[in-house]
Order: structure tokens, then C-alpha cells, then sequence
């Protein structure tokens, strides 16, 4: 801070230190928006016009790309690098080291529409996301649906059902592909889906 600069901030009743705290808040908000209630650790990067709404929780080297709007209460694992133009619905969880390319949209209401003042409240779905998921170019994860540990979803799929834990999804709407070794949570998974017409191909 320039001498002129402090002794105006002395003379409104300001510190030093209050003035850079302002300063640095003004830094990051001129090309995003950053909510308040909002916790971030000191190593996020959130790049211009995205927005990290109420209450979002975004962790260690977390990078939020430009014009991604993650909602309320949403929290992200440390490491995890999100693309430009996603969008995440309030109270979503995505997990640690995951990579999230540009243009994924989530949904957390299965049957949507303009809500009137005396309608009942929708019960709300967001996605939870495991850790060290891939989540490809403008994939779209519709109401409810988690995705495990590891697994894959390929650019441009719809995914409409639960993605077990190291398995791979793709098409619209996404088809499973299981990987020639089954993890437990999988297997356990396929097992109480038994009789379910699941489009299931094993990987070559």
C-alpha cells in the first residue's frame, strides 16, 4: 500500500491490515463470485466469472474453472480440478483428485418445473461423486445418481443409474462397462441388481 493509501485509511478509521483484507477480497471477486459463508482453502483457484455460491466447502489445490457455478452447500475434495461451464446443484459432493471437464451438468430434480408459492417443496438429488473420478467433456449426471471411487464416466454421456466403483459409463443413455477385474463394490452391486436388463459389456 502506497503512503496516501494508508493515511486515507487512517483517516476513515481503518488499519493497515484492514485495507489489505479488503483489497485482496476485491481481488478475487472482480472476475468471479465468492459467497461469504463460503470456505476455501488458501491454495483454491477460481478462475473469471464462475461462481461459488453459499456455504460451498472447496479444498486443498481445488481449481474451479471459468464460469462454473457450484451451488450451496456443495463440498469438493482436496485436488479435484473442475472444468469451465459446469454446473452443480446445491449440496452436491464430489471426492478428492477428481478431474471434472468442461461443460458437466447436474440435475437434482427429477421432475422440473416453475414451483409456485403453495406448491410442495421437490425432495432434492444431487450427485455424490467418489474419489478419483474422471468425469469427461459435457457428461451429464442426471437426479440421485453416485458415482464410485475410480470409476469413469466418457465425454458426452448421459448417466441415468449408479456407476459402481472402478467400472467405466458411456453412451446415452450410459451403458456400464465392466472391467475384467470386478472390485467388491461392484460385484455386490451387479449381485442385488440380478435380473435387470443393465446393457452390460466386458471390456476386451
Amino acid at each position: 500500500m502506497t503512503p496516501e493509501a494508508i493515511a486515507v485509511a487512517a483517516a476513515n478509521g481503518l488499519t493497515p491490515d484492514e485495507v489489505k483484507r479488503v483489497l485482496d477480497s476485491l481481488k478475487r471477486t472482480v472476475h468471479c463470485f465468492i459467497d461469504p459463508t463460503a470456505k476455501l482453502h488458501p491454495t483454491v483457484r477460481v478462475w473469471h466469472y464462475a461462481r461459488v455460491l453459499q456455504d460451498v466447502e472447496l479444498g486443498e489445490a481445488v481449481q474451479v474453472g471459468g464460469g462454473t457455478e457450484i451451488g450451496r452447500g456443495t463440498k469438493v475434495g482436496k485436488g479435484t480440478r473442475i472444468g469451465a461451464n459446469c454446473f452443480f446443484p446445491p449440496n452436491s459432493v464430489i471426492g478428492e483428485d477428481c478431474f471434472v471437464g468442461p461443460s458437466v451438468s447436474c440435475a437434482d430434480d427429477r421432475f422440473p418445473y416453475i414451483h409456485k408459492e403453495f406448491d410442495a417443496p421437490y425432495t432434492a438429488e444431487p450427485p455424490t461423486i467418489g474419489n478419483g473420478v474422471t468425469i469427461g467433456l459435457g457428461a451429464v449426471l442426471l437426479p440421485g445418481v453416485k458415482i464410485g471411487d475410480g470409476a469413469v464416466v466418457a465425454a458426452g454421456t448421459v448417466v441415468t443409474r449408479d456407476v459402481p466403483a472402478g467400472c467405466l459409463i458411456r453412451g446415452e443413455p450410459g451403458r456400464i462397462r465392466v472391467p475384467q477385474e470386478i472390485s467388491p463394490d461392484a460385484k455386490a452391486w451387479l449381485e442385488e441388481l440380478v435380473g435387470v436388463r443393465l446393457g452390460l459389456e466386458r471390456q476386451p
